[in-house]
């Protein structure tokens, strides 16, 4: 019904622009005025318009005259007509995107309305093209800039006029792997503004029709990242997720939102060496870990370990939690498919340990120096945190004597 209503206003435009009595809409009375490139108001808005560069716009190519837009001309016939005119209801023909707009958060309305993005900060005003012609401001490689002519701005700016919008989120997004495979490899399939936020029923990210919701965010990261959206719904992660549970980690807790880089990229945090802080996050989470039943101190205790102390040092190649639990795939220990299941252990360790036994793997990795979990590594603590402080203490006292012994040999010296 909204299709053939939207058609049957494009045809009524379309009569409305061949009936009319009045001549302004053929536009030769327009550019009797608006045709002069030196055509202002007021000093700072242009109101020329190019006729041949209306013409290959999508309004131009359909025949759409200018009383079309500009409804309250119509029937005009003393010219020039008032100074300010009603602004342009898109509605008319574009019902549906103009309703999302208005629901969406570029759409409030009432105190701010100044800083809502309107149809024309969008698309333009007289020049609007079709969306996959290389000029349109809403090209996909187009995109991002014409987003950050809002959404670039500093905190600073952001706190003085009150914008909810993440400042800098396009700066951020232009230095990200999907932002550099648009801009500089002119890949357009990349991910852009659009395809995450959505276009005219853009939603908050705290509403749960955001598409950049907790709920919705897997979802939204999967229409281009299918096979993995398959494995993390099927991982200990995505089933919890889906259950909707709120605690559970989703795309951007690991990747980011905006400034997401390639794992191989140092500032990642998908780096390898970044890896182990980015899980404690939520696994040295004092909270979740009582909440959920979950053993403590995961992160301190990878640190202790060999593989924690060469990640620390930078070196890239130690295992750290992805190489041992997997990525986006990770199952429960007690899921015979898991990577860290006992019997599954020898292959996951012989990745880089070939041969690696059942007896090899039978330690315990996450050793938490507590005398009910490990009375050796306990009992070697509690024995070096005395000797070694013990050992520096008579180190101290040694050097204190002889040096006072030094000084009374000095003193005796000078004496003779």
């Amino acid at each position: 019904m909204r299709r053939h209503g939207r058609l049957l206003a494009i045809l009524s435009v379309i009569l409305l622009t061949l009936s009319s009595p009045a001549r302004p809409e053929d536009g030769d009375v327009c550019l009797e005025c608006h045709g002069d490139p030196g055509f202002w108001e007021g000093g700072d808005r242009d109101l020329y318009v190019d006729k041949d560069r209306f013409g290959l716009s999508v309004h131009g190519r359909a025949g759409v005259s200018c009383t079309a837009c500009h409804q309250d001309l119509e029937g005009t016939e003393d010219f020039p007509h008032a100074e300010r005119l009603k602004e342009a209801d898109c509605s008319i023909c574009h019902e549906d995107e103009v309703a999302a707009l208005e629901e969406s958060v570029h759409g409030r309305k009432g105190e701010g309305e100044a800083r809502v993005a309107r149809c024309r900060d969008c698309h333009g005003e007289h020049y609007i093209l079709p969306q996959d012609n290389p000029l349109s401001m809403v090209y996909r490689a187009n995109l991002p800039l014409n987003c950050s002519k809002c959404h670039s701005h500093s905190q600073e700016e952001s706190e003085q006029t009150g914008e909810s919008a993440p400042s800098g989120a396009v700066k951020s997004y232009l230095g990200s792997v999907h932002g550099k495979a648009l801009m500089e490899k002119g890949l357009i399939i990349s991910a852009v503004c659009v395809d995450c936020h959505g276009s005219h029923a853009i939603r908050p990210s705290s509403s749960s029709e955001s598409l950049v919701s907790r709920e919705n965010g897997p979802g939204t990261c999967g229409k281009c990242h299918t096979g993995i959206l398959v494995n993390y719904n099927e991982s200990i992660h995505g089933v919890a997720h889906r259950r909707g549970n709120p605690d559970v980690p989703v795309c951007t807790d690991c990747h980011g939102e905006h400034t997401i880089l390639p794992h191989n990229v140092e500032a990642s945090s998908v780096f390898p060496t970044n890896i182990p802080v980015t899980c404690s996050h939520c696994h040295d989470n004092v909270v979740l870990n009582e909440r959920y039943g979950l053993p403590s101190k995961r992160y301190e205790t990878f640190l202790g370990t060999y593989h924690g102390i060469a990640s620390q040092l930078g070196d890239v190649t130690a295992a750290n939690c992805a190489s041992c639990h997997g990525v986006h795939d990770i199952l429960p220990s007690s899921d015979p498919n898991s990577s860290v299941n006992l019997k599954k252990l020898p292959e996951t360790c012989g990745k880089c340990h070939p041969g690696a036994s059942q007896h090899f793997v039978s330690s315990k990795i996450h050793v938490e120096e507590v005398e009910r979990e490990s009375l050796g590594a306990y009992l070697a603590k509690k024995f070096y945190s005395i000797f070694i402080p013990s050992l520096i203490g008579l180190f101290v006292l040694f050097i204190s004597i002889e040096l006072y012994g030094s000084m009374r040999r000095r003193k005796k010296e000078r004496r003779r």
